[in-house]
C-alpha cells in the first residue's frame, strides 16, 4: 500500500475516534449487557443491549448462565458490586436475580453484568430547584386542570448526550391527602428533561399522571432512578421507577433523532 494513502487512513481512522462519543470505541460488538434493578431479596430483570439493539427482559434473563459479575449504581455513583445468580420466574415481578452480598434495606441500585465501558462518563449533579423549574411545572399542571401547587421532589443535571451541554431531568409531583394508599383529585406526579436553547428552555415530558378524581387507584407515581451509559454509546440513557396502588415497574429511556423514546418497561405487582 502506498505511504500516502496510509496515511490518509491512519488520518481518517484517528478523527473517527476523536469524533465518536466517550465510550463508543469500549463497546464489544459481542457484549451482551444485562440490566437488573436489585431489591433486598431478589433482583428482577428489566432488559438488555446486545448487538445494537435493546432487549426485552425474557430475552435477557436467556443469557444469564450461572453466576455473573454486576456493577452497583445508585444516586448517580458507583456503590459496588455484587454476584448474581438466575432464581426463576415470578408472576408478580418477572425474572429474577439473587445478589449476593443483597442491597441494604431501603436501597435498590441498578445492577449491570456485561457491560466493558464506564456506565458513568460524567458527572451528574443535583442543583436546587428555581424559578424556571416552578415556572414548568405549574405551566404543565395548569394545562392538565390542576390548580395544585408546586413541588420538586428531584433534580439531575448531566450533559446526556455527550455535546458538551448540560441537560436536566427534574421529576415533580404533589400528594394532598396521606392517609389512604391512592391518589386524589388535584395530585400529580411527572419527569421530564429539560434543555436550554436559544429561543428559551425546550421540555420533553417522558411520564406524567395527573389525577381529577378522588380515590384513584389506577395513578402512577414517578421517579428517576438513574442517568447511564447502559448501551456502551457515550450517551446516557435515562432510567425511570413507577409505581401504582400494589404494582411497580422500571422503564428505560434512550434519546433517538433528539426525542426521548422509551425502549425498555418491566415490572410487576400482586
Amino acid at each position: 500500500m502506498p505511504a500516502r494513502r496510509l496515511l490518509l487512513i491512519t488520518m481518517l481512522a484517528a478523527c473517527a475516534l476523536a469524533l465518536a462519543p466517550a465510550g463508543a470505541a469500549r463497546r464489544s460488538p459481542a457484549a451482551k449487557v444485562v440490566i437488573v434493578v436489585a431489591g433486598r431479596n431478589h433482583g428482577y430483570v428489566v432488559g438488555g443491549f446486545a448487538r445494537g439493539a435493546w432487549q426485552k427482559g425474557k430475552v435477557a434473563a436467556g443469557w444469564l448462565k450461572g453466576s455473573l459479575r454486576y456493577q452497583l449504581y445508585d444516586s448517580g455513583r458507583h456503590t459496588g458490586t455484587a454476584t448474581g445468580r438466575p432464581d426463576g420466574f415470578d408472576d408478580h415481578s418477572g425474572y429474577l436475580v439473587r445478589l449476593t452480598p443483597a442491597p441494604g434495606p431501603g436501597q435498590a441500585p441498578i445492577a449491570l453484568a456485561g457491560a466493558t465501558w464506564n456506565p458513568l462518563p460524567r458527572r451528574i449533579e443535583r442543583p436546587i430547584a428555581g424559578d424556571l423549574h416552578r415556572q414548568i411545572v405549574l405551566r404543565l399542571v395548569r394545562q392538565a386542570g390542576l390548580t395544585s401547587p408546586f413541588e420538586i421532589a428531584d433534580i439531575s443535571r448531566a450533559d446526556l448526550d455527550g455535546d458538551g451541554k448540560a441537560e436536566e431531568v427534574m421529576d415533580a409531583g404533589y400528594v394532598g391527602a396521606t392517609d389512604n394508599d391512592m391518589f386524589n383529585r388535584g395530585d400529580y406526579s411527572l419527569l421530564a428533561v429539560i434543555r436550554q436553547g436559544p429561543a428559551g428552555p425546550k421540555v420533553q415530558v417522558l411520564k406524567a399522571y395527573y389525577c381529577k378524581v378522588d380515590a384513584d387507584a389506577g395513578y402512577s407515581a414517578y421517579h428517576l432512578r438513574g442517568l447511564l451509559d447502559l448501551d456502551g454509546d457515550g450517551a446516557l440513557e435515562i432510567v425511570v421507577a413507577s409505581h401504582g396502588y400494589e404494582r411497580f415497574s422500571t422503564c428505560v429511556f434512550d434519546l433517538r433523532g433528539g426525542v426521548w423514546r422509551q425502549v425498555l418497561e418491566a415490572g410487576g405487582g400482586s
